[in-house]
């Protein structure tokens, strides 16, 4: 897949599009244009997928304007046919390998070369995504009427749809997020001025999104590819096989943050403000608070719309328990129709309910630590929780769960070279990765006002050395890790 936001067209297109969309003298035009717009680059990314997209938004505004209704039983139907289809999309295009395994599916429809170019049709580009989007209009509409303001679209059917497609498709987020609520995105349709636009938090966040995917992302890649085949890493030393550990963790992160981080930028741009996805995750002290920090649109996503309709934690500890093991299983899924990407849920699962479960017997015990000893156990416990994180990060790089755990085996075996210790690919994982624990810290002092003035009033040449670096220091071109989700 073409990775748009740093191909030549897009980078070409976007300004031009952007001077265009703001001398458009009214929002009734602006919108139908930025629809446009998004498709068209989406056609670039995906090609025919495009009409799906089309598919899913239409979908969406007919069963959000149903859910809306004034009779109850019309909103009921409309939540639940909205819904049904949009999960239905998903699991047909996602799942049905992991549903109906090769040998079954020969056996039942073999000789159809109409079903076997269903069942080979590759997974759609950003499905994940558009599909949970779509079901948040529709539930956030069935549960408040003025989300999309009932009485004003009620008689306007093309009005609704054209914002809808405009949720759907809009570029920024269209293919891996930030997943943006229904409810938040709708009231930002409106008249948009170039007047309003938030430059500089803009160029913020598109420097440092850039950066983190050309010049530590990229580069990351390229050191960690290694970790896909067990005939390139079997005989490395284990040090350096940490360090591609870490590496991967970094690289994620990199990634993901990103693509997030320049999402975030285009969508100020356009007028459109997209909700921050990462927040220092890697500093979180607990696995709670790394779920509050790590992919936060997904976590609160699930929250909102799994987690709490099963009951939350208003149920009892052992229903709680089991919510929390059912929404990560369900969300590991979400990332990919492997058991690899499910395991990877459960564990994370585990974690929450097993922290959840000490922290509530500690209450019950009355045991707590003195404030002191609670900083100085802290690093500690961001360390743990950094390390469990980081393995289980095996679970999305390599190929099965038995390589995961051949992996580990290889590094419990220590095993070195004193030659090794100085290789370029280890100082380049080490160095690449300290990277991201730079930005954290940045992100930290930023936000606790810790730097002086002087230092702020360096901020144009310090985002502006960072688009440099990613126009020098990039590595191989790589599409954005969560593009396969």
């Amino acid at each position: 897949m073409v990775n748009f936001f740093v191909s030549l067209p897009f980078l070409a297109g976007a300004p031009v599009a952007l001077i265009i969309y703001y001398l458009l003298p009214a929002a009734r035009l602006q919108v139908p244009f930025l629809i446009g717009t998004s498709l068209v680059i989406f056609w670039f990314a995906a090609g025919g997928q495009v009409l799906l997209v089309c598919f899913a938004a239409l979908v969406t505004a007919l069963a959000s304007l149903a859910a809306v209704q004034t009779q109850p039983s019309r909103r009921r139907l409309g939540l639940s046919i909205g819904v049904a289809l949009n999960l239905a999309l998903l699991i047909f295009f996602k799942y049905k390998r992991l549903l109906i395994p090769e040998a079954l599916y020969q056996e039942l429809f073999g000789g159809s070369p109409a079903m076997s170019a269903l069942y080979d049709y590759a997974l759609p580009v950003g499905i994940s995504f558009y599909v949970f989007h779509g079901i948040s209009l529709i539930v956030d509409s069935y549960r408040d009427r003025a989300v999309i303001d009932a009485a004003a679209v009620a008689p306007n059917l093309l009005a609704h749809s054209v914002k809808t497609w405009n949720y759907i498709t809009f570029f920024p987020q269209i293919v891996a997020g930030p997943i943006v609520k229904g409810k938040a995105f709708y009231g930002q349709i409106r008249r948009k001025r170039l007047a309003d636009v938030r430059w500089w938090d803009a160029i913020s966040a598109l420097s440092q999104g850039y950066f983190l995917k050309e010049v530590i992302a990229n580069n990351l890649n390229q050191s960690t590819a290694a970790m896909t085949n067990s005939m390139l890493w079997a005989a490395k030393p284990s040090i350096e096989l940490v360090a591609m550990l870490v590496g991967y963790s970094a690289q994620i992160f990199a990634d993901f943050a990103g693509y997030s981080l320049i999402a975030i930028g285009l969508g100020r741009l356009f007028g459109y403000e997209l909700p921050i996805n990462f927040h220092r995750p890697y500093f979180a002290g607990s696995f709670a608070t790394f779920w509050r920090r790590w992919h936060i649109s997904l976590s609160s996503w699930l929250r909102d719309y799994l987690y709490i309709p099963l009951g939350g934690n208003r149920r009892g500890p052992v229903r709680t328990y089991l919510n929390l093991g059912i929404v990560m299983f369900l969300g590991g899924l979400w990332h990919g129709p492997e058991w690899k990407y499910a395991f990877w849920g459960l564990a994370h699962g585990l974690a929450l309910s097993t922290e959840r479960f000490g922290r509530e017997l500690a209450e019950r015990r009355g045991w707590s630590l003195r404030p002191l000893a609670a900083r100085a156990v802290h690093p500690l416990r961001v360390a743990l929780v950094f390390a469990y994180v980081t393995i289980a990060w095996l679970l999305f790089r390599m190929p099965s769960v038995t390589d995961v755990t051949s992996f580990l085996g290889a590094i419990i075996h220590w095993h070195g070279s004193r030659q090794l210790y100085t290789a370029a690919n280890l100082r380049i994982l080490w160095v690449l990765s300290a990277l991201v624990l730079v930005h954290h810290a940045l992100s930290y002092l930023r936000e606790r006002e810790f730097l002086p003035q002087s230092v702020l009033a360096l901020d144009p040449a310090f985002y502006g050395s960072l688009l440099a670096l990613a126009l020098v220091a990039g590595g191989k071109e790589t599409a954005f890790i969560y593009f396969q989700f």
